[in-house]
Formats: structure tokens, sequence, C-alpha cells
């Protein structure tokens, strides 16, 4: 499972590529869901469209490898998770004070 998504955080936008179980959890189905789903539909896009509510609006946080392509940057996502803000914050918190002490 390979999906190309836009990730917007009210400031910018960056483009993310979500391979395996990356794409599973952003999806929130297996990549054998998604195929089969493709398969009956004939619509490579059905995977998507079926959960777009289940993805827009939410918040994630996720971890990868950065690259830079002529002027455009993207994240070759190697994990997600569906971020709470405030313990996403917390968690951002400590680190900064970690690297003061």
């Amino acid at each position: 499972m390979r999906y190309k998504v836009t990730l917007d955080d009210g400031f910018g936008s960056i483009r993310a590529t979500l391979f395996g179980e990356t794409g599973e959890a952003l999806l929130q189905m297996t990549a054998q869901e998604a195929f089969d789903l493709i398969s009956k539909s004939g619509n490579n896009q059905a995977p998507i469209e079926q959960n777009t509510d289940k993805m827009l609006g939410q918040h994630i946080a996720i971890q990868g490898r950065v690259t830079k392509y002529k002027d455009s940057v993207d994240i070759a996502a190697s994990g997600l998770d569906f971020a709470d803000s405030v313990e996403e914050i917390k968690r951002m918190k400590q680190n900064v004070m970690d690297m003061l002490d």
C-alpha cells in the first residue's frame, strides 16, 4: 500500500508518502481490504474516498525522512499516530526541557 497525501496544519502544507503499515493506519484498513475494495469498484481511489471522513480534520503525528526534490519537500513516512493535540504539546515541551538540561 502506498499513498501520497498532503498534510496541512493551517500555516502550510507538505506532501507525504505513506507506505505499508503507515498507509494502513491512515486509512484504518489493511492493504488486503484496500485491494479488495479497488478490485470490486475498479476505482484506485476508492479506499481514500470511502475513508475521507476518518482522515479530514484529524490531528496526526508522522515520523519519517524528509527529502527535497527541486522546490518541493516530501516526507517518506515510517510511522503515523493519531495524535491528541494536548498530549503532543506536552511531549514536545518535555523534549525541549530534556535538551536544555
